[in-house]
């Protein structure tokens, strides 16, 4: 592993990179991994610290542990990689120090309108997933809404987690993302929900994700305080 960084907790560094591990195909799907006791002298961290970060790894839907047996590759390169590239809102504020939890969190079924029917490319009517949460640490720092196709069943353990470790564990992976992120004038809303003065800006970031045919499989907008958030992102360039 590179020179670990001060500012990011050591085990998410060390998850990132046992992902750059399974994306380069150094760990193969159906391999086992090294055990605990050896990684933790590998990493020259303590057991606990590692089996943090395998617990991340496990979330994501890329790792099957038996007790007294060992921790198994289960997903290959492919799917592993969209975690390498866009990371969660449960990633990004554990990196600030942030430990997120959900202010409020409401999954419903809605009937799509005429934008929503445009971006999915579906009819009037249709019925799609909508997963609203407002996250934060010590207050609220991000609204999301997030729409999904209804290709498979999403239930209410989707309220508290990470949505794409959630996804992930459904056999659902994303290709790739289209992204803007841009300041707007902030609604009633977001000053009531942030505790922020009329004048001051926030984030909107707008996100499709969509599956390997190029199928959008979710849209979702997300506000966030601009006083108490900064966006993370990591890309890794691949040669081919």
């Amino acid at each position: 592993m590179n020179k670990l960084k001060s500012y990011v907790p050591l085990y998410l560094q060390i998850k990132d990179d046992i992902l750059g591990k399974i994306n380069r195909s150094e760990w193969i799907n159906g391999m086992m991994i090294p055990p605990e006791i050896e990684l933790s002298k590998s990493y020259n961290v303590s057991r606990v610290t590692i089996r943090k970060s395998l617990n991340e790894i496990e979330k994501l839907g890329l790792l099957e542990r038996k007790a007294g047996f060992g921790s198994i590759i289960q997903s290959d390169s492919r799917n592993s990689k969209n975690f390498t590239v866009i990371k969660s809102e449960t990633s990004i504020m554990n990196e600030m120090g942030v430990t997120l939890h959900n202010y409020s969190s409401v999954l419903s079924k809605v009937k799509s309108d005429a934008v929503l029917s445009r971006i999915f490319n579906i009819d009037l009517s249709s019925e799609l997933y909508c997963l609203k949460r407002v996250r934060g640490g010590h207050r609220p720092i991000l609204i999301s809404t997030s729409y999904l196709l209804p290709i498979v069943s999403i239930d209410d353990s989707v309220l508290s987690g990470s949505l794409y470790a959630y996804l992930a564990q459904k056999g659902i992976f994303f290709e790739s993302f289209d992204e803007t992120i841009s300041a707007v004038q902030s609604t009633n809303e977001h000053r009531s929900t942030f505790d922020i003065k009329k004048d001051i800006p926030i984030l909107k970031r707008v996100r499709r994700s969509y599956n390997s045919k190029h199928i959008i499989i979710e849209y979702s907008e997300t506000f966030y305080d601009s006083t108490a958030y900064e966006y993370r992102n990591s890309i890794t360039l691949k040669s081919m």
